[in-house]
């Protein structure tokens, strides 16, 4: 099951902390024609999965890279996904 909730937000619910704030930035990215490149890519089997998964590191990897590299972080799934790559710049 996928939490909807920041691991942030339960770590300070376990240490007490009922509220707060602190300073924040919001990114969204819409990949124009990602839907037609994954089915496109979908016919070549495993090796399309590959590439689509290289594709969506060249476009992720930096931006994850500097957000943690200015002490930042992100709540969401694809973040925790993309941290078990290794970062290519």
């Amino acid at each position: 099951m996928h939490r909807l909730v920041p691991d942030f937000i339960i770590d300070n619910y376990a240490h007490g902390n009922m509220s707060g704030e602190f300073p924040a930035v919001s990114l969204f990215i819409d990949v124009s024609g990602f839907t037609a490149a994954t089915e496109a890519l979908m016919a070549f089997g495993q090796h399309g999965a590959e590439v689509l998964a290289d594709i969506m590191g060249a476009i992720f990897d930096p931006l994850v890279y500097n957000v943690y590299a200015q002490g930042g972080f992100s709540p969401s799934k694809m973040n925790r996904i993309l941290q078990k790559r290794p970062f290519v710049l």
